[in-house]
């Protein structure tokens, strides 16, 4: 199976609340405690605690490969029975209009014939972050 690592996710979901427990438990509320920037730190640590937490709940098996055939974000492609191959490929590097800059498009290819035809199809499915 591919998909997002749920224990990363809770780690990392875990740590930064954890950090922004302990900036809070420890934070003396009587002395300066650093204007706008540290707003900006405590905004930043409890969203992307969210975030990540959000991520390890949502979490879906992106490519199940198993004895039944091959499926993909739980619908189901092709048996074992129809298979005929599978590669992975890329589309031409490409620039993005927005501040991302490069990046690539990998995917993989299921070929298989349709079963009680002679019909071959091609399938591509978009691998998550291209």
């Amino acid at each position: 199976m591919v998909q997002e690592s749920v224990l990363l996710n809770v780690i990392s979901a875990v740590c930064l609340l954890a950090t922004f427990i302990g900036v809070l438990i420890t934070l003396d509320f009587n002395i300066r405690w650093g204007g706008a920037s540290m707003l900006l730190l405590y905004l930043m640590l409890i969203i992307f605690s969210t975030v990540f937490f959000v991520k390890a709940i949502r979490s879906q098996v992106i490519l199940t490969i198993n004895k039944a055939g091959i499926s993909y974000k739980g619908h189901f492609i092709t048996g074992w029975d129809q298979f005929i191959t599978a590669y992975i490929t890329q589309n031409d590097l490409m620039v993005s209009e927005s501040s991302t800059g490069l990046y690539d498009k990998f995917r993989i290819v299921v070929e298989f014939v349709a079963p009680g035809k002679a019909i071959r199809y091609r399938c591509e499915m978009r691998m998550p972050g291209s």
